[in-house]
């Protein structure tokens, strides 16, 4: 006579891992082995499809972001709903710090941003915003102020 055993099947159950969307279409920029997307208001860095550190503020969703980076820096700008512009530090991924926040002066959302190093006599670092009421706004990051705004009979 066989006798079968039933199997016996666990009751209580402890979360191990919980998988998250890290891309669900829209704006993306890779750095390195990272990528860099925008989803659900926050910028996440992804590393081997892992989220390995978020970029957001609370109450202040990001709409739109650019980054540049060296191999001694790693720098992410994001545009808000608010309407502030916020500088990352990103050189330790895992713990990425805002470095200034300044207000865009747009008077739509910033739809597009480009961030730019400059070198030679004119060195330094500038940032294009354009902006859903056709202007793109020029800044210099390293003197610290706006220099050109320019205008489109279109949104930008």
């Amino acid at each position: 006579k066989v006798v079968r055993m039933k199997p016996k099947v666990s009751t209580s159950f402890s979360c191990v891992k919980t998988v998250e969307s890290v891309y669900t279409g829209g704006q993306v920029e890779w750095f390195k082995d990272m990528a860099f997307t925008l989803a659900r208001g926050a910028v996440n860095v992804v590393r081997k499809g892992e989220v390995i550190s978020m970029l957001k503020e609370e109450e202040d969703q990001i709409i739109s972001f650019t980054l540049a980076g060296s191999d001694t820096e790693v720098t992410v700008v994001t545009a808000h709903k608010s309407g502030l512009v916020r500088i990352w530090d990103c050189l330790v991924v895992e713990q990425p710090k805002v470095i200034r926040t300044f207000r865009s002066i747009h008077s739509g959302a910033i739809s597009v941003l480009g961030l730019h190093t400059l070198s030679g006599s004119h060195s330094g670092t500038v940032l294009a915003t354009g902006g859903t009421e056709g202007t793109v706004k020029v800044w210099d990051l390293t003197s610290q102020y706006f220099t050109h705004n320019f205008r489109t009979s279109s949104t930008v």
